[in-house]
């Protein structure tokens, strides 16, 4: 609303910056604009009509290609509210005459693009905005065109055209996509080779386990009974189905009798929310994880594929797809490295220090900045304190429970104090 002239020196209002724009700029123009010569050059731009399923223009959509040297990029935009379907395929008609006897010419995307046409040619379209790539035989992008559906005012932004190594089945997975994108295509094809091992692995991880772990009562009267496992446990390895007998029986564990009566009261209220929490699965899924890797259920470069199913899993017994996975993260940092809960059933706190500055880890505990200063959320530190807790009462050593609530009350309260500035809470941990 604010108007002023080239004579004001400043604004005079004292407005705040929008900082969901400013990340949203950052996010999808700021990369845009550090490939300036893909997209500032004209040799080699065309504007093309995108032609409906039902054949005729959509005039709300914008579409333009260019490149140079060895970069590609084509942007659509669907400037309505109404989703449209459709392909880009020739471009508008371009003057490559002099001005008094122009000759109007009209390029293909192929042509523009300059991509190869051929049967065996399959390409990566990556998808700056979306975060995915799609899957085109390079005979249908240069005969045919980029077909794709555009929700309301969505951009497409595909800044990279890869061509994928012949000798693959990319045929298979383009069929199995059906149009659509994946993160990753490389590891979409290994999903398809690799299905007979990751299906063995979801089997660890079925409902039956994991709400076996919450429902089932206890038949032991300690952490180191035997307890009868479901029928689903039978074809686990021994090491899990140690694990899930172990994590079941948690909440009968008896205080030592050296503990004193605070400790004692508040290890048992510790124990006994157990069963009301994810925490107990979330021990199991990185156990589970931890597992496939000891066994090498797949090779080193598909182990993302064992996260992903791993989210499934445990998606398919919460019924809440955000909620897993933030349970599966905290499995996988725990299977990746179990040094925090080694340390905190000592009652140490030195873990912290490396801890919270890894990138998973600020996943985890949802570190954000704002107002210059990087905050924690209170109740993913206590969620994650829990599951480091029962992780320590799963150690083969003897567990001690005063050092145990220690490390956790010391962690709690140094957060608290801080505000739950990051910042803050490692200089009063003296890290």
């Amino acid at each position: 609303t604010e108007k002023y002239g080239m004579e004001y020196r400043k604004a005079y209002w004292d407005e705040q910056v929008d900082e969901d724009l400013v990340r949203r700029h950052e996010r999808e123009i700021f990369p845009l604009m550090r490939r300036r010569a893909l997209f500032s050059g004209v040799e080699h731009f065309a504007l093309y009509d995108f032609v409906t399923d039902g054949g005729w223009v959509d005039e709300n959509v914008f579409a333009h290609s260019n490149r140079h040297g060895d970069e590609r990029a084509l942007i659509l935009y669907n400037n309505a509210y109404e989703s449209t379907r459709g392909r880009v395929h020739l471009s508008s008609a371009v003057n490559t005459g002099p001005a008094d006897s122009p000759h109007l010419v009209q390029r293909s995307l192929g042509q523009a693009l300059d991509l190869e046409d051929a049967a065996d040619i399959w390409y990566a379209l990556y998808d700056h905005n979306a975060g995915v790539e799609y899957l085109r035989p390079g005979a249908e992008l240069t005969r045919e065109g980029f077909h794709c559906e555009l929700r309301g005012y969505q951009t497409v932004a595909l800044v990279a055209f890869r061509r994928l190594p012949g000798g693959r089945p990319w045929a298979e997975l383009a069929a199995e996509l059906g149009g659509g994108g994946v993160p990753d295509l490389e590891l979409a094809l290994r999903r398809r080779e690799l299905a007979t091992e990751l299906a063995t692995f979801r089997t660890w991880l079925s409902v039956d386990l994991l709400g076996w772990l919450e429902r089932g009562e206890p038949v032991a009267s300690d952490i180191d009974a035997s307890l009868g496992l479901p029928d689903a446990a039978a074809e686990l390895p021994e090491e899990l189905q140690r694990a899930l007998q172990r994590l079941r029986a948690i909440p009968l564990v008896k205080v030592p009798d050296d503990a004193g009566p605070g400790t004692r009261a508040d290890f048992a209220a510790l124990v006994t929310s157990l069963p009301h929490s994810r925490a107990l699965q979330e021990v199991y899924c990185a156990k589970a994880l931890a597992q496939a890797a000891e066994d090498d259920l797949v090779p080193t470069d598909a182990l993302p594929l064992l996260q992903d199913e791993a989210t499934a899993a445990l998606g398919e017994w919460l019924g809440h797809e955000h909620a897993a996975w933030r349970a599966s993260l905290a499995a996988r940092i725990l299977a990746a490295d179990p040094t925090p809960a080694q340390e905190l059933a000592a009652g140490r706190v030195s873990w912290f220090s490396e801890f919270i500055d890894l990138p998973a880890a600020r996943e985890l505990l949802g570190i954000h900045h704002h107002d210059g200063v990087d905050w924690l959320v209170a109740e993913h530190l206590d969620d994650w304190l829990l599951v480091l807790a029962v992780a320590a009462m799963c150690l083969d050593e003897d567990l001690s429970p005063v050092r145990l609530l220690d490390g956790c009350d010391l962690v709690r309260a140094a957060a608290r104090d801080a505000g739950w500035r990051v910042a803050r809470l490692k200089r009063s941990l003296g890290i």
